[in-house]
């Protein structure tokens, strides 16, 4: 994992990084709360909104995205999901 320097200015590509891991962590976090089930038996990231709304994990932190950043970041998230 890439570290960042508190206080530094981020740039686009490092908040969508963060902003991935912040999405996959809560994903883990939910599976560990037993909102979801094992990601076994996950096929993709839309598969999450049968037991939540998804588009949470999105939003777990404070930068501003485009439609396309959203989708780049939930991209990501899906191919950890299927990997």
């Amino acid at each position: 994992m890439k570290h960042f320097q508190w206080g530094a200015k981020l740039t686009k590509p490092e908040q969508i990084e963060i902003a991935t891991t912040v999405a996959i962590d809560m994903i883990l976090q939910s599976v560990k709360c037993g909102e979801i089930p094992s990601l076994s038996k996950i096929k993709n990231f839309s598969h999450l909104h049968e037991f939540v709304d998804a588009n949470e994990y999105l939003l777990g932190t404070r930068y501003d995205f485009t439609i396309e950043e959203y989708n780049t970041i939930s991209a990501s998230v899906d191919a950890w999901i299927k990997f």
